[in-house]
């Protein structure tokens, strides 16, 4: 094809230099009349053309977007000038769309082919009668293209366009710090900054309620786990309809009455303790003292666990053991294996992910659940007099 083109234009060139731009043989040299004059105003033209378009790259560029991914949902659109074939293929879909992409396209191309032999007379109104398909398709195709556009606006592919170009943005941003030999696609799916939270919602979400990603409640809301806050949500009504009310696992009671106030604040302080990391809000070390206390005293009578003072025999405490609670050494253990004797044993409901995942997605759940502990827990309530008796 290009070597086809060249040779036209070169055809082209040949017949205007010995024929003039109009045909218009014997008002002079045609020679003469491309030579300079002609020849000039193009090149000066071409120049100004050339120099347009290195502006607007340099000023604009290109545009560059996520690496293609055929698993996404990307909202294709075809450039303005395409819009109107576009919507051309919708009124014939399947078997008929040879019609708008070859019958229509080739008949309209035809008659341009042929005008020069169809439009040969002097009278305006002829002309104009013979162009009129000209214009009739112009402005069907301007209808067309409209017609497309405004189904651009509608909610769902504006929010769909809105996510591709925050893929595209991270996807330069990502790049910038040296793409991966397994690919650009590869890099975005990796992206630290969302793709935690989609293996979470594919993983975990079946499950657990996350605001914005999961509504499901077959197990206890994850919003600010690990936080005081959901540690006292958890000791004063662990059987909430956020926490352990959609399991089949009941037997643990509210123990505000039991603690007191004074002692709730103490367990839950040492449990967030527990998962403690450098650059969160510090424990209350007097708290933190008081709550071990209590919980090895009391709580060890279920719960499995190091240095508890209860007379309880280990062999029949069947609680998880809550040590480690909101750590990241915790997080793995749960979801490499739930049904372990120091996590829920026998009672577990919960699949193991060991071979569901690999290490790095691992890492980026585990990851993922800790940032939820800056966010609003459940909130704290009495529980009711009947435990299952929610509302």
């Amino acid at each position: 094809m290009p070597l086809l083109l060249l040779l036209g234009v070169r055809a082209h060139i040949a017949m205007v230099r010995r024929h003039g731009l109009k045909g218009d043989a014997g008002r002079g040299d045609p020679q003469a009349r491309w030579w300079p004059g002609q020849a000039a105003r193009d090149a000066v033209a071409a120049l100004i053309s050339v120099a347009v378009v290195t502006w607007m790259a340099r000023r604009w560029g290109a545009p560059l977007d996520a690496p293609a991914d055929p698993a996404s949902h990307f909202p294709a659109v075809p450039t303005w000038f395409f819009s109107p074939l576009s919507q051309l293929l919708r009124y014939f879909p399947g078997p008929r769309q040879v019609i708008g992409t070859m019958i229509i396209p080739g008949a309209l191309t035809t008659f341009l082919a042929l005008l020069p032999w169809i439009d040969r007379s002097e009278s305006r109104w002829r002309r104009a009668l013979v162009l009129s398909p000209l214009l009739l398709a112009g402005l069907g195709a301007v209808a067309l293209g409209v017609q497309q556009r405004r189904g651009l606006a509608k909610p769902a592919f504006v929010r769909s366009l809105r996510e591709a170009q925050h893929t595209a943005w991270r996807a330069r941003r990502l790049a910038r710090a040296g793409i991966p030999p397994e690919g650009p696609l590869e890099m975005v799916r990796n992206d630290p900054a969302v793709r935690p939270g989609e293996l979470f919602a594919q993983h975990c979400g079946p499950c657990h309620a996350v605001r914005g990603l999961s509504q499901q409640r077959k197990a206890p809301r994850l919003d600010g786990f690990g936080s005081r806050e959901w540690a006292t949500a958890f000791v004063v009504w662990p059987d909430h309809p956020e926490l352990m009310g959609t399991t089949e696992i009941h037997d643990m009671s509210g123990q505000r009455r039991r603690l007191r106030d004074e002692g709730v604040r103490a367990v839950a302080e040492w449990l967030y303790s527990r998962g403690y990391e450098p650059g969160e809000s510090a424990p209350d070390a007097a708290l933190v003292a008081a709550g071990e206390t209590i919980y090895r005293r009391r709580c060890t009578t279920c719960h499995q666990g190091e240095g508890d003072t209860s007379e309880t025999e280990a062999a029949d405490r069947d609680a998880p053991n809550l040590d480690a609670w909101g750590s990241r050494a915790y997080l793995r253990a749960q979801m490499l294996n739930p049904g372990a004797r120091e996590n829920y044993g026998e009672r577990n409901h919960m699949p193991r992910f060991h071979d569901r995942m690999n290490e790095r997605d691992l890492t980026m759940v585990v990851d993922f659940m800790r940032s939820l502990r800056t966010r609003p827990a459940p909130a704290v309530m009495e529980q009711p007099a009947e435990p299952h008796a929610l509302t």
